[in-house]
């Protein structure tokens, strides 16, 4: 029965392990696989107008444009998915004043369809959308800021809609930056359940271990291992099994009745492979430990 316990003990620690550390490799795994189903290349570049001052017509992202010198934002929606999808891409000039939207302009959408892989160019003709802010504006006469946003949404085959990134190009008088934001599309966030059962698990397997260790080294007043240490003077272990053939055999369920009547008795209790013997004229006491 010892035997068994202990080697219950030690499975239960060594599962407890297994599943923390698979669990740990398959979340490292679910995390390093959800950033490969959304990858996303999306650029584009800026062609600019005539002019005496720049040798290239073209200038790439990331800089500040002078406007008046924007001809065309060349945008290149370059990007990866898990599955085919149908895209949507939509135009709108809006218009702010201190941040909160006043006005909005929409233009037809560009749809289709891919199959994992999208490269798509769309081209903002600058003018067009500047003139027709500075028309709303100076009209009302009122204090706007403007961008046009230029939006993709993927369209699953059920039908669901997933914003996945905007171009936001400003309208400004003198100067401008575009930039490029990935939307929170939901599209890559996978079911963490199978790590966090695992993880689970293991600490259940690893908690019972502990717990087992924790009953093996407290000591109430009914433990084997409290009975060792008070009563040594009376314990006695031995190397051969005691002769018994000839006594009553009482077996008892507590290790403190053993102590008492060899206490009454005046006698020893002797310790051979777990099992303790306390005796009296007639009878044999005995008390199994199985679980120490």
């Amino acid at each position: 029965m010892f035997k068994k316990i202990k080697a219950m003990t030690i499975f239960s620690l060594t599962l407890g392990l297994i599943l923390l550390l698979f669990g740990s490799y398959l979340k490292t795994h679910q995390l390093n696989k959800k950033e490969n189903l959304f990858i996303n290349k999306t650029d584009y570049d800026v062609t600019l107008k005539d002019n005496p001052f720049f040798a290239s017509k073209t200038i790439s992202s990331n800089h500040y444009y002078i406007t008046k010198l924007i001809d065309k934002v060349n945008i290149t929606f370059d990007l990866t998915l898990d599955d085919s999808y149908d895209y949507d891409i939509t135009t709108t000039l809006k218009g702010y004043i201190n941040s909160d939207e006043v006005w909005q302009k929409e233009y037809p959408s560009l749809t289709g369809h891919f199959d994992k892989k999208l490269k798509k160019k769309v081209t903002i003709d600058y003018d067009t959308y500047q003139s027709l802010f500075k028309d709303f504006k100076n009209t009302y006469d009122i204090p706007l800021e403007a961008k046009v946003i230029v939006s993709l949404k993927a369209i699953s085959k059920d039908k669901k809609f997933y914003p996945l990134i905007e171009v936001m190009i400003p309208i400004d008088d003198k100067v401008t930056y575009v930039t490029i934001n990935e939307l929170d599309n939901h599209l890559t966030k996978k079911s963490d359940t199978t790590y966090k059962l695992l993880f689970i698990s293991g600490y259940l397997m690893i908690t019972m271990f502990l717990l087992i260790l924790l009953k093996k080294y407290t000591y109430p007043k009914n433990s084997v291992s409290y009975v060792l240490k008070r009563y040594a003077d009376i314990i006695v272990k031995i190397s051969t099994s005691p002769d018994i053939n000839n006594l009553n055999i009482i077996y008892l369920d507590n290790i403190n009745d053993v102590i008492n009547f060899a206490i009454l008795y005046n006698a020893k209790v002797l310790v051979y492979d777990d099992t303790f013997y306390s005796f009296d004229n007639h009878n044999c006491y005995i008390y199994k430990d199985f679980f120490k």
